[in-house]
């Protein structure tokens, strides 16, 4: 029998990133799309929008070794889970020349902005050398969502970041009480934020808490999120009331001091505080105009 010669057609497209996300078109089965911005391929199925469609590579990544560019696409996916892991790190270097080390806190765990769950949440291991007021006075009027750190700080961290790091971060809805005591949950839309009590402890270890404070507002304070993935692995359902050593942070990107660090959590005891890690690992708050750590998280 003579040999048949089999001929195909090999369809391609290429477009930067911002077009690829505003139009997510569904490639043809075998169709290949090239993102020029971040300089990733992925292969259409038929049926699967660009954003949920893997992106294809010759060679195995780490969290540590890809592109934010690659890691981006991953996490548009809705599959990080396939790639990486809850703990994987990756270390940067800001604008400043300051080093910072990230490491992976969940999946599909934070509500975007737009609809729908932020692929990956990334936060800081450690802290950044400098240290911040919540606010220039004592108080916790307007929460997270008003306050100095928020505002001000977040915006120029932000601006510190690698270039190509900034171009994937995703807004998220971020909840706080609204400060001065009250318990109204307000949403801030955040592309840099802190954490809340909620999302370092569990439900149980709130409602167990052996500070009063916490525990006779866990219900209130639970409203603000949920346990990080990352936490859950580390933290458990430990009261973070006492000395929790999963939660020590240091300065300098872990090369100085154990430090208090500072959560977006107002105090409802008072008008003055926030709740902030001190270098123990535990859990206390402090006034507002207290300078203390930075370790913010983002979603991508």
């Amino acid at each position: 029998m003579a040999n048949k010669t089999i001929t195909a057609t090999i369809k391609h497209r290429q477009a930067t990133a911002t077009t690829w996300e505003s139009k997510n078109p569904v490639l043809a089965a075998g169709e290949f799309g090239y993102d020029t911005t971040n300089k990733i391929t992925k292969i259409g199925d038929g049926s699967t929008p660009w954003k949920k469609l893997p992106f294809f590579a010759t060679t195995n990544l780490s969290f540590a070794k890809a592109t934010w560019g690659e890691i981006s696409a991953i996490a548009n996916s809705g599959n990080a889970r396939d790639y990486f892991d809850v703990g994987e790190e990756k270390t940067i270097t800001l604008t400043t020349g300051e080093e910072v080390t990230l490491v992976i806190l969940g999946f599909n765990h934070d509500d975007l902005t737009g609809g729908g769950k932020a692929g990956m949440t990334i936060g800081m291991k450690n802290l950044l050398a400098t240290t911040y007021k919540m606010n220039s006075s004592n108080t916790n009027a307007g929460g997270w969502n008003g306050s100095a750190m928020r505002t001000s700080t977040m915006a120029t961290l932000l601006s510190q970041l690698p270039a190509d790091l900034r171009n994937v971060i995703k807004q998220v809805n971020k909840k706080a009480t609204a400060g001065s005591q009250g318990t109204t949950i307000t949403t801030s839309v955040d592309k840099l934020f802190l954490f809340a009590l909620a999302e370092l402890a569990s439900k149980t270890g709130l409602e167990n808490s052996t500070g009063t404070s916490i525990k006779n507002n866990a219900a209130t304070y639970e409203q603000e999120g949920t346990q990080y993935e990352y936490f859950k692995n580390t933290v458990g359902d430990a009261d973070i009331y006492k000395a929790c050593p999963a939660l020590v942070k240091k300065l300098s990107n872990g090369g100085g001091s154990a430090y208090g660090w500072w959560l977006r959590s107002p105090s409802l005891g008072n008008s003055t505080s926030f709740w902030c890690v001190i270098p123990s690992g535990d859990v206390n708050y402090y006034g507002a105009s207290y300078s203390y750590g930075v370790s913010f998280g983002f979603c991508v």
